[in-house]
């Protein structure tokens, strides 16, 4: 008897089904992605809490451009932009300078006494500026507007519901931008059921692949600040649905025009972007060539809604400025590098892969408090482990085109991250782009993966998946938690319980509506831990051998 003849059908892999059979209705999700979904929101809402005013990266820079959007009615070019002086003076009420670190529950300025940031920019000497060395200016106007805009709107609808101020204070403006940016990545667990699914992945294959970006505590983290990664992450996951589709030989027309206004917009948001009319492009063609069929009108089709939607904000820098990414901040640090210091791609790549390893899991503030290497060390191995036996192998789960559609904005993301900081250390010395959050573009995509070779390497036991990964996903994120209470909150040395009320006394929100966030996360937990253990059974684990 063989293994596909004794394996439930709901537990079969992806490449021995035909083609004909890879686009089914996707269906609905099983209520356990649901609360892993709602579970998902609840972490984002809690690292909101979790994460002291402006110590989510160069979160001041970008909501200084949401300040120039509603207050100026205009977005900057790129080196004309000078930082609003009220979220300066907002900086030091949180002891930024200090990195925020330790802050005691009695120093917590009483809720009614924190100024706005209008207020405070009314108070404010004008700033000092330099354009020599970027002093003063937001480099963040580099960027294109689409995020900016989104949470403009947002700022908009707010101060139409509580005019005049009405959220009473500088961190709890900043609070509500922070719930409307991590509204865009709440969808990643659905994202990431449908994407496995699409490529016909078993059923606990999906629901684990919808499990894997809550191991990830730095998505979480960077998620639930105010950060333009965030809308970029949730159209990249939109594009991985898409590409999954084209791959398995699925093209349409009306696919393809609404995947080149995805690019389009992601393309509006950072040049990181860049990689995906490529990895859209392969997709096309390769789903095209499967079926047989002319891919030139479809690949036409794609690139000039890209442009219309989106690409023409690179165009138009070329045009105005001779590159297609102006940067003042770059500008500013690009000084003659000292030529004596030997700078070799083997001595970068040795430092390189170690910080985007451990910045990738958990690296929080400005990247100065991170997870412990070992944490870290181990989650990477399981990742390439688990993705290897996707990818590997005369049984694989997927097929090679679906797994290298999966796995292809990761490794394009890769190259750019260190193509683009190698340049600057050669040019200046100067050790950037080294952020594992640059690659969660393809987050949705690895996780697919990340749960077929799960499924492959449990065998007939892959009903286990999503609460193995659920387990995994419980021990990174109470480790991110009190890693973030030690080293924000309480004075040092306190406890977690003193650490918590710190915590709590310098929100923004009242004590009432913290306690409701208590209460609801601890029902999800407890409805999420119900739920896997309900579809492991329902799912027929198998009995032991």
């Amino acid at each position: 008897m063989t293994a596909s003849s004794t394996t439930p059908r709901h537990l079969s892999g992806a490449v021995r089904e035909p083609v004909s059979s890879l686009a089914p209705a996707l269906g609905r999700p099983p209520l356990l992605v649901w609360l892993v979904t709602a579970l998902h929101a609840m972490l984002l809402v809690s690292h909101s809490v979790l994460v002291p005013t402006w110590r989510s990266p160069d979160e001041t820079s970008h909501v200084d451009l949401v300040v120039a959007l509603t207050e100026d009615g205009g977005y900057p070019a790129y080196d004309q932009r000078v930082m609003d002086p009220g979220i300066r003076a907002s900086r030091e009420l949180v002891e930024f300078s200090e990195g925020s670190r330790h802050l005691a529950r009695s120093d917590a300025t009483p809720r009614a006494d924190r100024p706005s940031l209008r207020e405070l920019r009314e108070a404010s000497p004008p700033p000092v500026v330099d354009r020599a060395t970027g002093r003063g200016f937001n480099h963040m106007a580099q960027h294109p507007p689409a995020y900016y805009l989104y949470l403009a709107a947002g700022s908009v609808v707010t101060e139409a519901v509580a005019p005049g101020d009405g959220l009473g204070s500088y961190d709890r403006e900043v609070g509500v931008l922070r719930l409307l940016s991590l509204l865009l990545i709440v969808p990643l667990p659905l994202l990431a059921w449908a994407a496995a699914r699409s490529a016909a992945a078993s059923g606990p294959t999906a629901v684990g692949a919808a499990v894997v970006p809550l191991a990830i505590p730095q998505l979480t983290n960077i998620g639930a600040g105010v950060n333009n990664d965030a809308l970029l992450l949730a159209l990249m996951g939109a594009l991985t649905l898409l590409a999954v589709r084209f791959a398995t030989g699925h093209v349409t027309r009306r696919g393809v025009v609404l995947a080149g206004v995805l690019t389009g917009l992601a393309l509006l948001v950072k040049a990181f972007a860049f990689v995906a009319p490529v990895w859209l492009l392969v997709a096309i063609v390769w789903g095209c060539r499967r079926r047989g069929r002319g891919w030139g009108p479809l690949v036409g089709t794609y690139v000039g809604m890209a442009l219309v939607t989106g690409g023409w904000w690179w165009l138009a820098n070329l045009a105005r400025y001779g590159s297609i990414l102006p940067s003042l901040e770059y500008a500013s640090r690009l000084r003659p590098a000292d030529s004596s210091v030997e700078r070799d791609v083997s001595g970068w790549l040795g430092d390189w892969l170690p910080h985007m390893s451990e910045r990738f899991w958990g690296s929080f503030g400005w990247v100065e408090v991170p997870l412990p290497v070992p944490w870290t060390t181990a989650a990477t191995a399981v990742v390439l482990v688990t993705v290897a036996a996707a990818l590997v192998g005369r049984r694989r789960p997927l097929s090679r085109a679906t797994a290298g559609v999966l796995l292809l904005p990761t490794l394009l993301l890769g190259v750019f991250v260190f193509v683009s900081g190698y340049r600057l250390y050669q040019l200046a010395g100067v050790a950037a782009m080294v952020q594992g959050r640059y690659l969660f573009g393809g987050v949705v995509g690895l996780s697919v993966l990340v749960a077929a070779g799960g499924s492959r390497l449990l065998g007939r036991r892959q009903a286990l998946l999503p609460g193995l990964v659920l387990l995994a996903a419980a021990a990174m994120q109470l480790r991110a938690g009190t890693t973030l209470l030690d080293a924000f909150w309480g004075e040092e040395g306190t406890g977690i319980i003193d650490s918590l009320a710190a915590a709590g006394a310098w929100s923004p929100w009242p004590p009432w509506l913290l306690v409701g966030m208590a209460v609801v996360g601890a029902a999800t937990v407890v409805a999420t831990g119900v739920g896997t253990l309900r579809f492991a059974r329902s799912a027929g684990v198998p009995p032991a051998d």
